[in-house]
Parts: C-alpha cells; sequence; structure tokens
C-alpha cells in the first residue's frame, strides 16, 4: 500500500458519524435471513448451476483468441526503423563521393569512365568497394585531350613506414630503383612520392602513399593499359594525368 493511499483511508475512517445500529437488532435479522435462505438453497442449486455453466462458454474468447487483461491500454505500434547498411558500405558510398568529387575539380575537362579488369569489373569509375573489413579500393580511366591513363587507389589499415626511407622495388627477383620524396606532415602523416623508370615503350607509373595515424592511402597513376603479364605496355599519354601534386591531394582528401 503507498502511503497516498494509507493516508486517505485515514482519513476517511476518522470523519464517519457514530453508528446508530445496535448489535442485537442486526443478529435477529441476519438469523432470519439463515432460515429463509437455506429452504430456497436446495430448489435453486441445481437451477443456478445450470445458468452458470450455460453462462460462462458464452464469456470466454474464440479458441486461439488471444486476450489482453481486462483495463490494459490498447498496445501502441511502433514502426520499426529503416535498417542502415552495413558500416564498411556506408563507408564505401562516402569515399566514392568524395573522391569522385575531387577527381573533378582536380582534373577540369577530363572524362572519367569504368576500367576494365578483373578488380574493376561491374563498377564505376572512383568507385569504392570493400574488399575485406578495412580495406578499399577503386579504379577510373581518364581521358582527356592528351590521350588515356589510369587510375588505382586502395585504402588498408594503418602501416609503418619503411625504415631508412627507401626508393627501391622488387619484382620478378629484380630489385628496381625509383625516383622517391619523403615529407612528414605536422599532422604525424608521411608522403611517399615515387616514380617508376620509364618502360622501353614509354610506359610510366606514378605512386603516392600517404602513411595517416589511422590509415594508410596509395594512390597509382599509369600513363598504360597493362596488356599481358610479360608484356611491355606502351604509353597512351606522355605521362599519367595524375601527378605527384594530384595524387596527393586525393591521398589527403579521402
Amino acid at each position: 500500500m503507498t502511503d497516498d493511499l494509507r493516508n486517505l483511508m485515514r482519513d476517511t475512517t476518522s470523519t464517519l458519524p457514530p453508528s446508530t445500529v445496535h448489535l442485537d437488532t442486526i443478529m435477529d435479522s441476519e438469523d432470519r435471513k439463515l432460515r429463509t435462505r437455506r429452504i430456497l438453497t436446495g430448489t435453486g442449486a441445481l437451477a443456478a448451476v445450470t445458468a452458470i455453466a450455460l453462462t460462462i462458454p458464452a464469456l470466454l474468447p474464440a479458441s486461439g483468441t488471444p486476450t489482453a487483461p481486462l483495463g490494459a491500454p490498447p498496445t501502441a505500434t511502433t514502426p520499426a526503423e529503416p535498417t542502415p547498411p552495413p558500416k564498411p558500405a556506408r563507408t564505401a558510398a562516402q569515399l566514392t563521393t568524395t573522391a569522385s568529387t575531387q577527381a573533378a575539380e582536380l582534373l577540369p575537362g577530363a572524362t572519367f569512365t569504368a576500367t576494365p579488369g578483373t578488380g574493376a569489373t561491374g563498377l564505376g569509375p572512383w568507385q569504392f568497394t570493400p574488399s575485406q573489413a578495412s580495406t578499399f579500393k577503386a579504379w577510373a580511366t581518364i581521358t582527356d585531350p592528351q590521350g588515356t591513363s589510369h587510375a588505382f587507389i586502395a585504402i588498408t589499415g594503418p602501416e609503418t613506414p619503411p625504415p631508412g626511407k627507401p626508393c627501391t622495388r622488387s619484382a620478378s627477383n629484380v630489385t628496381i630503383t625509383w625516383q622517391c620524396t619523403w615529407t612528414t606532415l605536422t599532422d604525424g602523416t608521411t608522403l611517399v612520392e615515387e616514380t617508376e623508370p620509364t618502360g622501353p615503350h614509354g610506359a610510366i607509373t606514378y605512386v603516392v602513399v600517404a602513411y595517416k595515424p589511422d590509415a594508410t592511402f596509395r594512390v597509382t597513376a599509369t600513363n598504360y593499359t597493362q596488356t599481358g603479364k610479360n608484356t611491355e605496355p606502351a604509353a597512351q599519354r606522355p605521362t599519367p594525368a595524375i601527378t605527384h601534386p594530384i595524387g596527393r591531394a586525393l591521398a589527403l582528401a579521402l
């Protein structure tokens, strides 16, 4: 019992007037009622039982129909909220928007199309796709009056820059020295800008790597299309459309 109810009961009892009913009168009246009730009980019992038996089924709900407690408020139906897409998908969509916007601003007059290839099949230009929980990749083919070039962006988890600031690459058991520059920004990001030696048919590759505290961004640009594993590609543009400054701007914007 709550305090409010307890106090209410106490106040009501204290205000009642004195009783004018005598106990002897009440007892005599109850004796007469009891004798009369005993006489009527035998003849009325069967009728009462029959009436109850006929009334109960009508009061019961139909089979399988759930019932709510008496006096219970109606249950409000709350519309289900739409399920948001998985986090990797949301991140990929945000990266796609940022890369597309930045590329259009950094390369005015250029057109961007999908890049044919295994990793980019079915993807639009600059469309990021999560290849793992924390790895995202995107491709784009860039066409302008000077020709055609290609771009590839890979985003992975945080990595530690190689010690000693090397500028070497190993491919097919051959070590190749690239041109590279290292820069450390005030926020702790390490930028590495690399240039592959020009191939015999004018093929050039530019790479910008941004080692940020929370992720690593690689922007690779080429002026050729790789036609075969052991085929030396031919240049389709004098140099890649994405130069080191443009690659740096893309990596830092993502």
